[in-house]
């Protein structure tokens, strides 16, 4: 944390008012670490649920103040999707993305599809529909 009210409003200087410019995130993600304190005591989906949920506005995001739901003029979001080592969390490997682990990623599916806003800005849709499609199947398959 810190006390950020000094640091002038970057969307609001760009994204509001006269400019209207789109934002992007160029990089996001959920860190997570194996058995560490980083992340607080949620398991590693309830961390990345909550985390894309926020950033895609798919739902409110107390306690947090800011919710990408909240920033209309925010048009795309590229995820940060990688295991590596990290010097920041003591030479640990930090699980930063979620598409290494299938039922997570068969979750952000069906969060990121059944959220019209976020359909919209997740750069990835092509991967989504096909996972989509793989889900259905399989879901087909067990059904016969």
């Amino acid at each position: 944390g810190g006390d950020a009210r000094a640091v002038p409003d970057f969307y609001a200087r760009y994204c509001e008012g006269s400019r209207k410019k789109p934002l992007m995130l160029t990089e996001t993600a959920a860190l997570y670490v194996e058995g560490a304190p980083f992340g607080g005591k949620g398991s590693e989906m309830e961390i990345r649920r909550n985390w894309w949920k926020q950033v895609y506005g798919i739902h409110r995001c107390e306690p947090s103040v800011l919710c990408g739901g909240d920033l209309p003029q925010l048009k795309m979001i590229n995820w940060f999707d990688i295991v590596k080592e990290e010097a920041a969390v003591d030479g640990n490997v930090a699980k930063w993305g979620f598409t290494q682990d299938t039922i997570m990623t068969r979750q952000f599916v069906q969060d990121v599809l059944g959220s019209t806003w976020a359909q919209l800005r997740y750069v990835g849709l092509n991967y989504v529909y096909y996972m989509k499609d793989q889900l259905i199947s399989q879901q087909s398959a067990e059904s016969r």
